[in-house]
């Protein structure tokens, strides 16, 4: 099975020239003849849906009730208005993050990386900071223990600054 990280990441030029140039999109994605596209996404939308599931049947042994992400505030919402929220609205409220924010999340984490290159003493800090923290060097690190690091705040804030 293909990384869907490396799909989405493909997807990242071509929706890049299609949103410049909106007639490529017939030419590409849409072409009556023989379909030029980019990948498609079933292998982002089948962990999606793994994820609804397993989030809805109680078995996200990574979700912490005390502090509610997205998911389930779709969720919630999907309980409030049944009428016009079910599960496939909820797939694509989970979709649009995820190709929202590619472009701009990139450039930020380039411009992290950037910064931590050209300062080999501020690299070697958020490494021990890293390993301080304990942090599985292994698995990417969950949202809120990353968060409550000090010291990649600071990255961040310096990224942000150069790019915007």
């Amino acid at each position: 099975m293909q990384c869907p990280v490396a799909d989405t990441f493909r997807l990242i030029p071509s929706f890049s020239a299609v949103g410049q140039m909106p007639f490529l999109d017939f030419l590409l994605e849409k072409n009556p003849i023989m379909r030029v596209g980019p990948p498609n996404l079933n292998s982002v939308a089948m962990i999606e849906l793994g994820s609804l599931g397993a989030r809805q049947q109680g078995k996200d042994e990574k979700f912490d009730p005390a502090v509610p992400d997205l998911m389930q505030h779709f969720i919630g919402a999907k309980a409030a208005y049944p009428d016009l929220v079910d599960d496939n609205t909820i797939m694509g409220y989970m979709m649009i993050p995820l190709l929202a924010g590619a472009d701009t999340t990139a450039i930020t984490i380039r411009a992290v990386f950037y910064f931590l290159l050209r300062n080999p003493a501020m690299y070697r800090k958020l490494q021990d900071e890293l390993l301080a923290a304990g942090l599985d060097t292994d698995t990417p690190a969950l949202y809120r223990a990353a968060r409550a690091l000090p010291c990649k705040s600071r990255f961040a804030e310096k990224a942000k600054v150069a790019v915007f």
